[in-house]
Parts: structure tokens; C-alpha cells; sequence
């Protein structure tokens, strides 16, 4: 799995000259079924990849590492059988989960229990990183460890600090899931 953290504020910069959108406000029929703005964003990773965040020393960095995609695919997020195998294959996905108020108070290994809203165009994308079995109130269910890049500061151990906040979220509560598969580096 891959754990550098990315310059999340050039990729949106990217995204939003490339598409002529705003991240986020995407007009709805350019929109996948779900209003997920996945496909679009997995577009400009193909083209124009992401920049990679090794250190301090990337500001001199010439040129600055890129990871790109070469292919993406959907995952049914009902198939947790499939997307437990897809993780234990290595195979990196990220998954849209709604979030509501309470997301933003997150901290590091805290399970989140998403709004139970049926509206999904207030999903936020999060890289699956790892899954379990626990009890869900009254229920046996599987759970995905998350890795969230919402923001420097997520992360509550001051080392993982610009790596985002990892958290658990119920697999009920994923609402679609994509697969990458990842370009070859350029030498």
C-alpha cells in the first residue's frame, strides 16, 4: 500500500483547469449514477497523475515524483467478499463514504457511522486500506480501515500528521468503491 502523502491542493488546482469544474460542484449530469465525481477524477490522475509529498525537500525536488493511474475499475461496494479479497491482493481502492457534520471531528481509530441519508452527493473519497469483522450494534459486520486525506492536520499522532487520519467505517456505510490499477514509474 502506498503511503506518501500527496498534494492533495495541486491535484484539486489540476482537476479544476483540466475540467473546467470546481472540485465538488461538478453539474450533476456530468455526474456518475450515483452523483460520484470518481471517474472524472480518476481521469486526471491517468493523464496528469498526482504529485507525491516525500519532505521538505520537495520544493527543490526536480522534477517532483508523480503517481499515476493506468486503469481504473468499479467494485459493487455490496461485494465485501470481493472487495476483502481485492485488499488482501494489494490492489489499492478508494471508496466514496457520505459524511456529515460529525466527519470533521474525526480523529485517529475512531469508528465513523455515516448519516443515514440516502443522498450521496455529499460522499467524500477515502483509500481503503485494511478490513476486519465487529459487532455493529446489534449486528456481526465487516469494517474497512480508511485512510482519509481531508485536511494536514487529521491525523492525531503528531509523526502521521501530513498523511491524513486513518478511521474505521462500517462497510454499510461505503457507498462505491474503485479499483486502481497503477502506471508504471518513469524513470
Amino acid at each position: 500500500m502506498f503511503s506518501a502523502p500527496f498534494d492533495i491542493n495541486e491535484m484539486v488546482e489540476t482537476y479544476n483547469k483540466r475540467t473546467g469544474f470546481k472540485l465538488g460542484n461538478e453539474p450533476q449530469d456530468k455526474l456518475y449514477e450515483t452523483y460520484d465525481n470518481c471517474p472524472i477524477v480518476m481521469e486526471v490522475l491517468k493523464s496528469d497523475g498526482i504529485a507525491i509529498l516525500i519532505g521538505a525537500s520537495d520544493v527543490t525536488t526536480t522534477p517532483v515524483p508523480r503517481l499515476k493511474i493506468q486503469s481504473y475499475f468499479r467494485v459493487d461496494p455490496k461485494d465485501v467478499l470481493y472487495i476483502t479479497r481485492l485488499l488482501a491482493g494489494g490492489f489499492p481502492l478508494v471508496a466514496g463514504i457520505r459524511h456529515g457534520f460529525l466527519f470533521n471531528y474525526l480523529s485517529d481509530g475512531q469508528y465513523y457511522c455515516a448519516p443515514t441519508c440516502e443522498n450521496t452527493s455529499d460522499a467524500h473519497a477515502v483509500a481503503l486500506i485494511g478490513c476486519g469483522v465487529g459487532s455493529n450494534g446489534n449486528k456481526t459486520e465487516t469494517f474497512y480501515k480508511v485512510r482519509n486525506s481531508h485536511g494536514i492536520k487529521a491525523h492525531s499522532h503528531y509523526q502521521k500528521r501530513e498523511f491524513g487520519g486513518d478511521f474505521i467505517v462500517w462497510s454499510s456505510d461505503v457507498t462505491d468503491v474503485w479499483g486502481l490499477y497503477l502506471a508504471q514509474h518513469e524513470c
